[in-house]
């Protein structure tokens, strides 16, 4: 893939480090949006959709843009890890939910200022190793709540 540099009209080379395939790429507002099967985009978790922030020739790979929330492995026999973002110094919180919408863990209820988290979850609620089965991990930050579900195999 390539991108135009505005300033000089060159092209180079652009590498988004999709884990696997991308099937369509869009731009909006200075936002390329990718859409395919893949678990990694940018260095980050993030399956088959993804949003990246412009990125200029030489500098760091593209950011995942605001809203974003991973968890890996999918399904899990243990630990995972959970990447967010937060958009607005708030209070941010991150949630483990069973099926019933019952409240099973709380990974973090906190303000936080704008930027990129990660976090590993060890598969323990309140009362101990959770069951196997289908859970949710349910983000909540100023203007965003995004929901994932994860399965815990044991």
């Amino acid at each position: 893939m390539l991108q135009l540099d505005t300033a000089t009209s060159a092209a180079t080379d652009w590498n988004p480090n999709a884990s696997e395939r991308i099937f369509a790429l869009a731009v909006s507002q200075g936002s390329v949006y990718a859409g395919g099967r893949f678990a990694r985009i940018g260095g980050l978790l993030q399956p088959n959709v993804a949003a990246t922030a412009e990125s200029k020739p030489g500098s760091s790979p593209p950011v995942i843009l605001p809203g974003t929330l991973a968890v890996a492995p999918n399904p899990t026999r243990a630990a995972c890890t959970i990447q967010y973002v937060v958009a607005r110094s708030g209070p941010v919180r991150l949630d483990v939910l069973d099926v019933s919408g019952r409240l099973m863990a709380t990974l973090a209820n906190h303000v936080q200022d704008p930027g990129r988290y990660t976090l590993t979850w060890d598969g323990t609620g309140s009362g101990g190793l959770v069951a196997s089965g289908l859970f949710f991990v349910r983000f909540t930050a100023p203007g965003q709540t995004t929901v994932k579900r994860l399965a815990v195999v044991r």
